[in-house]
């Protein structure tokens, strides 16, 4: 199991209104345009069971979103 840092905790600004639900990770290449990404996964708020939880998952214009925790399992080879 891989577990994302949050020291600091991260941060942004919604710049529109949704629910968050899942979320994508690219490496440098396809994040330059290409749309592939490395790894999907579920997004819930914090103690949701998601691999990445946020501060909430309901979003508005305006609100701080925080990235509280996040894990990625994988099978072993």
């Amino acid at each position: 199991m891989a577990t994302l840092d949050v020291t600091p905790v991260p941060t942004a600004t919604a710049s529109a209104d949704g629910t968050a639900g899942w979320f994508r990770v690219l490496d440098s290449t396809e994040a330059a345009g290409s749309g592939l990404g490395v790894f999907d996964g579920a997004v819930t708020a914090t103690g949701g069971g998601g691999q990445l939880t946020l501060s909430t998952v309901s979003i508005t214009t305006g609100l701080t979103v925080e990235i509280t925790s996040g894990s990625l399992t994988m099978p072993a080879s």
